[in-house]
């Protein structure tokens, strides 16, 4: 509505100033130029909108990226934690085993002592 408005103050006052002014031309002119105008106006937002979309699709790319190493790491830390509980494991049998080996050699040496004893006069 503006444009309309303000192409009639236009047209008057290009008349009031060129009263000679072939109406026809002037009026085909304007259409033209207003024409125009919204073509070129159309012309930018089909640029904008290819821009917008072709923003979308990279930042598409990059989430689709960073999910993919998101769920690298996710894998990662899991083998990583069941990796964790098996040497937690290993190391609590690998340490029970020493304590049995340990206890086993302090019993030996407890029975050899013993026996030594008996074997060796007490008097030296």
């Amino acid at each position: 509505m503006f444009l309309l408005v303000s192409y009639a103050v236009w047209l008057d006052a290009f008349f009031s100033t060129f009263p000679t002014a072939n109406y026809n031309i002037v009026v085909g002119l304007s259409i033209f130029s207003i024409h125009f105008f919204h073509h070129y106006q159309i012309m930018q937002l089909e640029n904008q909108l290819t821009e917008t979309e072709l923003d979308r699709d990279q930042h598409l790319k990059e989430a689709r990226e960073a999910q993919g190493r998101h769920d690298q790491l996710d894998r990662d830390r899991q083998e990583l934690a069941d990796e964790y509980v098996n040497n937690k494991s290993n190391l609590i049998n690998l340490r029970q085993r020493l304590e049995e080996e340990v206890r086993g050699v302090f019993v030996y040496f407890v029975k050899a002592k013993s026996r030594l004893v008996r074997i060796l006069p007490t008097s030296m």
